[in-house]
């Protein structure tokens, strides 16, 4: 092949690609005072995509429509760039370990704030993402969708920060669920389990990618159309703070709204609707004998 069609090669597979692009740490959660902790992302080398949700990235429009189920040189690289990603967390800083510039990305990434009562405080002050960021949204054919990672670092947020005080070293093998790593078990037990639930109407969170590193660490990256969760808005009415509650309730609802799950934003309407929603879910589960925590 001449340097001509490698070229062209490669212009192709970036416009096939490009709205991959648009997953860059950007999320509007982020403006919501106490809702997030920011960090810096870099690189992380060695990733291999384990596992990729063809039907789902085409409905989300990261691939066209006709893509063949096929892992192109061209996909690989964009998976890999998009979603092979470790924060710069407060260890690092604490450390002063630097790293190579090429490798830190422009924007930074959000792990949210939300309610978990294993925490010794209780009333969210500590906890949230302790292993994972958002990545970002990507909206398609009228549709927004969430974009999160498991397995990015370990954050602020973790329960071994909160019990301890200490920030901890990401990948710390002594460590074990607190160095901010996930695993390829994990991951595909997820998947499977998720696109056994979406077949049956079930909705829920969906894998899209899995990367796999050395060691049997993962990066499991999830995806859904609004993926604020209950625990979301406990953290801040325990904490008193409504002003938070509120920008996060009015987040909720313009996603609902805007992705077709709304008829109205009248807040009567959309608690009413809530409400319902949870009921159904969790008669659904009852009567599927499907375990889920739902406090979070």
């Amino acid at each position: 092949m001449n340097r001509d069609r490698i070229t062209l090669c490669r212009q192709n597979s970036a416009n096939t690609y490009a709205r991959f692009d648009r997953i860059d740490g950007s999320h509007p959660l982020k403006q919501v005072e106490r809702s997030c902790v920011e960090y810096r992302v870099r690189t992380r080398q060695g990733g291999q995509v384990y596992y990729f949700n063809f039907d789902l990235a085409r409905e989300m429009g990261l691939i066209p429509k006709n893509h063949p189920d096929v892992l192109t040189t061209g996909l690989k690289e964009k998976i890999l760039y998009t979603f092979s990603l470790v924060i710069i967390n407060e260890y690092d800083e604490q450390n002063q370990i630097s790293y190579p510039e090429k490798d830190i990305r422009p924007h930074t990434y959000m792990a949210t704030r939300y309610l978990q009562l294993q925490h010794p405080n209780k009333r969210g002050k500590t906890s949230g993402d302790g292993r994972g960021i958002w990545n970002g949204q990507v909206s398609h054919n009228g549709t927004t969708w969430d974009v999160i990672s498991s397995g990015t670092g370990a954050t602020c947020l973790s329960p071994a920060h909160a019990q301890t005080g200490q920030f901890f070293k990401t990948g710390d093998k002594q460590v074990g669920y607190g160095n901010g790593y996930n695993c390829v078990s994990d991951g595909l037990s997820a998947a499977l389990m998720s696109e056994v639930f979406h077949k049956k109407g079930i909705g829920t969170e969906r894998t899209l990618a899995i990367l796999a590193f050395e060691g049997g660490s993962a990066i499991n990256v999830r995806v859904g159309k609004n993926l604020l969760r209950p625990a979301h808005f406990f953290h801040h009415l325990k904490q008193g703070f409504f002003p938070g509650a509120k920008q996060t309730l009015d987040l909720f609802i313009d996603r609902q709204f805007k992705n077709g799950d709304l008829k109205t934003k009248k807040y009567n309407h959309v608690i009413q609707d809530f409400c319902e929603r949870f009921a159904k879910m969790a008669a659904c589960f009852e009567s599927e004998y499907i375990f889920c925590w739902l406090e979070w």
